[in-house]
């Protein structure tokens, strides 16, 4: 499956970047690895070097 489904095309490699889910709630910090173009056509792999995660919430 896909799970980048939106990146901003102003990023670049290397960019200090926040991973959200679908409602914009964010999950992590880290290091963009690709440009836009490339993630947006890759099929599988890593788009970003996390480097900080938040923690799940207790349910």
């Amino acid at each position: 499956p896909r799970f980048v489904v939106d990146i901003d095309p102003e990023l670049r490699p290397g960019d200090e970047v926040i991973v959200v889910d679908k409602d914009d709630n964010p999950l992590a910090l880290g290091r963009l690895l690709l440009s836009p173009r490339e993630v947006g056509e890759m099929k599988s792999g890593v788009a970003v070097k996390v480097r900080e995660g938040v923690k799940s919430r207790e349910r």
